[in-house]
């Protein structure tokens, strides 16, 4: 629930391709992306120089260890 709670409304966006695309933004000037359709997804994280840091390309998001895994990469994206 702390996750939600730092995710606005101009953060979730459509994509012409028809997925959902959700961004996170931390103090550190990182950037978290997560890319949702209909059964698979994909995140990256974009540390503040611009590179990729972390990746997880068309995972299930019907597998409950890949979301675990999301999970977790958003806490230490957080911190928490």
């Amino acid at each position: 629930s702390d996750l939600v709670l730092k995710l606005f409304v101009e953060d979730i966006f459509p994509n012409p391709h028809g997925t959902i695309n959700i961004e996170w933004f931390n103090d550190t000037d990182e950037n978290f992306s997560l890319e949702v359709g209909k059964e698979i997804a994909t995140f990256l994280l974009i540390d503040k120089e611009g590179k990729y840091s972390s990746y997880k390309e068309n995972f299930s998001i019907k597998d409950s260890n890949e979301i675990s895994n999301l999970n977790n990469e958003l806490k230490k994206f957080y911190n928490i």
